[in-house]
């Protein structure tokens, strides 16, 4: 609850002019060549920025940041301890890095972004130790860079295999809907694994507790008992509107508001600049 309280509207519409600027300075790296790898050169990229400088954390920085967001990765790998080493470096850096920013404000450079809320937050006697807000900005430099990462390319691949570039060059209007129907057709994240807790019947299938079972995200978004014409992009869409991309209840993604700002800023800059995209390969 203490993060929501920094994750304001306001401090996300503020931060919209910021965004736009990332993504024309990542457009201005590749443009001249006719060609890019948009997912490793805009989709990678822009994510982290975005969320590390929303936060507070320097631009100079951010190559070193989006290393060691893709190493906690390794957090849910098995087996585990082949790369241990790996994830305790980028977790003893992000971990290292943080706190002497944070230091650094207090002393001296107070300023109104997310961080400095936090600080003012933690100072002022919220519930939140200096170690859980240091943790608390290190996973999210995670969350805010591989998943966005992922959902921003599936957009994109989604307006493409839909033919709406120009249409969206032109009227950026139907891009929110785009982002929420792309999230059906190519979900960030595939599959959600879950422990049972107690007995229950899916679909004829008995669950115990402790089974593991791994929901397949794709297949719930293109399930034809519920969406007409699920393999389709369609923006608005008048099947029940597939909501379940940013999670529920205490499992929400507490930074979505951002995140949904962020792609719609990063679809229209590249819709608008780049003209007779097609895939390659």
């Amino acid at each position: 609850p203490i993060l929501v309280k920094a994750f304001t509207p306001s401090r996300v519409d503020a931060f919209r002019p910021e965004m736009r600027r990332i993504a024309n300075k990542l457009i201005d790296g590749f443009i001249a060549e006719g060609q890019a790898d948009l997912v490793g050169q805009f989709c990678h990229e822009f994510p982290i920025s975005v969320i590390a400088q929303f936060v507070g954390l320097p631009e100079q920085d951010v190559p070193e940041i989006a290393a060691a967001t893709m190493h906690l990765r390794m957090l849910g790998q098995k087996p585990f301890a082949p790369g241990m080493p790996v994830l305790e470096k980028a977790l003893r850096y992000l971990y290292g890095h943080v706190e002497q920013l944070v230091a650094e404000r207090r002393a001296a450079d107070p300023r109104d972004d997310f961080l400095g809320a936090l600080i003012t937050l933690r100072d002022g006697g919220a519930d939140l130790t200096d170690k859980e807000l240091i943790w608390a900005i290190a996973f999210m430099m995670l969350g805010g860079h591989d998943t966005t990462r992922y959902t921003l390319s599936g957009s994109l691949m989604s307006i493409l295999d839909a033919g709406l570039w120009e249409a969206l060059a032109a009227d950026p209007a139907p891009i929110p809907d785009v982002i929420s129907d792309s999230m059906r057709l190519h979900p960030g994240t595939p599959r959600q694994m879950r422990v049972v807790h107690e007995p229950l019947e899916v679909a004829g299938h008995a669950l115990k507790p402790g089974d593991v079972v791994s929901l397949n995200m794709s297949a719930a978004g293109r399930d034809p008992a519920v969406f007409d014409d699920p393999a389709s992009l369609r923006c608005p869409r008048s099947d029940p509107a597939y909501d379940i991309g940013f999670g529920f209840g205490r499992f929400v993604c507490i930074g979505q508001a951002l995140a949904r700002s962020e792609m719609a800023e990063a679809i229209a800059v590249l819709t608008s600049r780049l003209a007779g995209v097609e895939l390659t390969g």
